[in-house]
């Protein structure tokens, strides 16, 4: 199981792109069969189809992670002739999405056991859905037999996931997290920054030098109290409009998130802004894989009312801080549910049929 579970969502969506399984089934018809006491749940094709689209995708995510760039570029390379965990690739696939679907049918009983509020949830789930129905996922799903109500359908029971972790860590949940904690996570590993950068890859040694002075420039006037929008502005020839709810020389409209190693925002350059004091500002070079630039930052309070993003923040970092914990929990339920296969509906989809639009993995 992926680790954030508020991601699980977009992810699915931006899988489904790829659904191009080849074969044939009926329309409706059941695959999977779920219970737990006397929780009941059955499982079309379509959705047992997304179910293991995304098990590929995770399962190829995995082989990735352990193969080296030699063999990932090699012509040859072939994630079917691989192994998970000492399993051939298309049964750990086939098992994975199997998995799966015990797995989203357990945030819906643990949602429903606990008396979980989740109609929003569910509401905002199916509005998304159809919304990128419209927009084009209706041209890959209908000519492969997956129609908009099983779209919503799965994107609907993953929600399940964000409502039952929302129940238990979310703000006076059964286990809530305290926000001393969630701050102090915020305070000492994401960093909220203005950020001016140059690529001085191209240029010659005295053309960086000049930049550098002019850099500094802008350093010393941000020392004086200047705002940054005013700055990053005339750097890029911009226009430039006060904002109330600018805080000293920190504009909000410019902020971003650098993130320390290992988190969501997770960030190379982390380590030059994290020994900074809100309101401070640095110019520093970097020469490395991602490039040569000149980059000038300013440290802006994270926990100020100005973050527009803060909210989402925190609840990044409840799963940063929970996942672990919800994960194992997730893993021992799914333990108890009895799961029954109908072979002649899933037989169509197989792991060495799926295909994928050359944009898209």
């Amino acid at each position: 199981m992926i680790k954030n579970v508020k991601r699980i969502t977009a992810l699915v969506l931006a899988l489904l792109l790829c659904l191009v399984f080849t074969g044939c089934h009926k329309k409706g018809e059941i695959a999977v069969k779920v219970s737990y006491e006397d929780y009941k749940d059955e499982f079309t094709s379509g959705f047992y189809a997304c179910a293991l689209l995304y098990a590929d995708m995770e399962g190829q995510q995995k082989v990735s992670q352990s193969a080296t760039e030699e063999q990932l570029s090699s012509a040859n390379f072939d994630y079917l002739k691989q192994k998970i965990d000492g399993k051939e690739y298309k049964d750990w696939v086939k098992a994975r999405a199997l998995e799966i679907c015990k797995e989203v049918f357990a945030y819906k009983v643990l949602c429903e056991m606990n008396k979980v509020q989740t109609a929003d949830t569910l509401a905002a789930a199916s509005e998304l859905a159809a919304s990128y129905w419209s927009s084009y996922y209706s041209e890959i799903m209908t000519p492969n037999g997956v129609g908009l109500e099983t779209f919503k359908d799965y994107s609907a029971y993953q929600e399940y996931a964000t409502a039952y972790f929302g129940f238990l860590y979310g703000e006076g949940g059964t286990k809530e997290v305290p926000k001393e904690e969630i701050n102090k996570f915020l305070k000492e590993k994401y960093a909220y920054v203005n950020v001016l950068s140059l690529d001085i890859s191209t240029l010659k040694e005295e053309e960086v030098e000049e930049k550098e002075k002019e850099y500094n420039k802008y350093l010393a006037r941000l020392k004086k109290g200047e705002n940054f929008g005013k700055i990053y502005a005339e750097a890029n020839n911009e226009q430039y409009t006060a904002n109330k709810n600018d805080s000293g020389i920190f504009n909000n409209d410019k902020a971003t998130i650098w993130g320390a190693k290992d988190t969501m925002y997770d960030n190379d350059y982390f380590n030059n802004v994290a020994g900074l004091k809100n309101g401070q500002a640095k110019v520093f070079k970097v020469d490395d894989e991602n490039g040569k630039y000149i980059i000038l930052v300013v440290k802006g309070d994270i926990l100020q009312k100005g973050n527009t993003s803060l909210e989402t923040l925190k609840d990044n970092v409840r799963h940063e801080l929970k996942d672990d914990e919800f994960e194992k929990e997730i893993t021992e339920f799914v333990k108890k549910i009895t799961l029954n296969e109908v072979k002649f509906a899933t037989k169509p989809f197989k792991v060495d049929k799926i295909q994928y639009p050359d944009y898209s993995y």
